[in-house]
C-alpha cells in the first residue's frame, strides 16, 4: 500500500505493447477526472511508456520511476525491456513475452500486499500462446498463479451483472461443461458479489440453455438435468435464485429490475447483451480469486493503436471499481 494510508495503490498491468494498453494508461491519466484516493502502479516496458507518451502526450513526462504531469500518481513497475522494438499495430513475440513479464510482477505486487488490486490490460492471447503462455487468457492464468481451480467471470455494468458459467470453449462442448456444482458454485459467487454491493437479498436469474427453456425435453434436457437441480440447493440461501429464465427474456427482465444478476450458460450468451448495452463501462471482475482482479473489457484493437482515439473509459471504469471493491466502499 501506498505510504499515505488515506491513498490505495493499485497495480496496473499495460498489456500488448502493439497494442492501445499503453496509450488508454497515459490518456488516462490526462483524463478530466479527480480519483484522488488512487495511485496507480504501471507494470510494463518505460520504455514504451515514453516513446508513446512523446508522440501522443507530449505533457506527460515519463521518469525513471514515475509519470509525472498527471491527475493521479503513477508509478512504473518497468519490466526492464530498454531494447524492446515496437510498433503500435504489429504484434511480434517480444512484445508478448514483455506483457507476460509486466504481469506476473503486477500479479507479485497484489499477492505480496503492495497493490491493493489488480487491473489488466489487453493481451494478444494467440501471440502470447505462441512465446510459451500457460493459459488461453487472464482469468485462467490468474487461477493458476493463485492456486485456484474454478475461476468465474462475471460482467459488471452500470445497467446489468452477469456471470458466466463456461467461458472460452468450443460452443458444441458447452452443455458437456454443465454439472450441478458448476451452476450452483457460480450462483454462490455471484450472490457473495452482490451483497457485498450493498444488496441485501439479491435476486438472481438463472438463464436457460435452450430455447423456451427446454419445453418439457423438447429442444433439450440440460434444463432438467443440471440446471434446475443447481437451483434447487438455494432453496434457504440468503438470496433468491430463480430459473431457468428463457434466455431471449432474461437480461430484458433483469434490465427491467425483476433481477439483481443473471447467471449465464456461455460465453456470448452473456457478452453479447452487456456489450451491446454499455460497451464503455462494462468491466471484467473475476470472482473466486484470493485477490481483486478487474480488467478492461475490450482487446488490443490494434487497428487503433497509435492513433490517440482509444477511449480510455472502460479502463477508468475498471480502475474506480477496482478501488471501490478493495475499499468495500460500494
Amino acid at each position: 500500500m501506498s505510504p499515505d494510508e488515506n491513498i490505495m495503490r493499485l497495480a496496473a498491468s499495460m498489456g500488448d505493447p502493439s497494442g492501445i494498453g499503453p496509450e488508454i494508461l497515459l490518456s488516462l491519466l490526462i483524463g478530466d477526472w479527480d480519483y484522488s484516493p488512487v495511485r496507480l502502479k504501471v507494470f510494463g516496458s518505460r520504455k514504451v511508456l515514453y516513446e508513446c507518451a512523446c508522440r501522443l502526450f507530449p505533457h506527460l513526462k515519463v521518469g525513471k520511476t514515475e509519470i509525472h504531469g498527471g491527475c493521479i500518481p503513477c508509478e512504473i513497475g518497468d519490466t526492464g525491456d530498454q531494447f524492446l522494438s515496437w510498433t503500435p499495430g504489429q504484434p511480434t513475440s517480444d512484445g508478448a513475452r514483455s506483457a507476460w513479464e509486466a504481469l506476473d510482477q503486477a500479479i507479485d505486487s497484489v499477492v505480496t500486499r503492495e497493490s491493493a488490486a489488480l487491473v489488466t490490460g489487453p493481451i494478444h492471447k494467440a501471440m502470447m500462446l505462441g512465446v510459451g503462455f500457460p493459459m488461453p487468457g487472464h482469468t485462467d492464468y490468474l487461477a493458476m498463479k493463485t492456486g485456484v481451480t474454478d475461476p468465474v467471470m462475471l460482467y459488471d455494468s452500470p445497467l446489468l451483472r452477469v456471470v458466466l458459467t463456461t467461458t472460452h470453449i468450443p460452443f458444441r462442448s458447452v452443455s458437456e461443461h454443465l454439472s450441478i456444482d458448476r451452476i450452483a458454485q457460480v450462483t454462490r459467487l455471484l450472490g457473495e458479489y452482490l451483497i457485498r454491493l450493498h444488496i441485501p437479498s439479491p435476486r438472481i436469474a438463472v438463464a436457460a440453455l435452450n430455447p423456451h427453456g427446454g419445453s418439457g425435453d423438447v429442444f433439450g434436457d440440460e434444463e432438467d438435468r443440471v440446471i434446475i437441480p443447481a437451483i434447487e440447493l438455494f432453496a434457504s440461501s440468503p438470496f433468491s435464485v430463480t430459473g431457468p429464465v428463457p434466455a431471449d427474456t432474461v437480461f430484458h427482465r433483469a434490465l427491467k429490475g425483476d433481477f439483481d444478476g443473471v447467471v449465464s450458460l456461455y460465453h456470448d450468451q452473456g457478452s453479447i447483451p452487456v456489450k451491446t448495452l454499455d460497451f464503455k463501462n462494462t468491466v471484467n471482475v473475476t470472482l473466486g480469486l484470493p485477490i481483486i482482479r478487474t480488467s478492461v473489457d475490450h482487446g488490443t484493437a490494434f487497428d487503433l493503436a497509435g492513433t490517440g482515439t482509444a477511449s480510455p473509459q472502460n479502463l477508468k471504469s475498471a480502475v474506480k471499481l477496482a478501488h471501490r471493491l478493495a475499499a468495500r466502499k460500494i
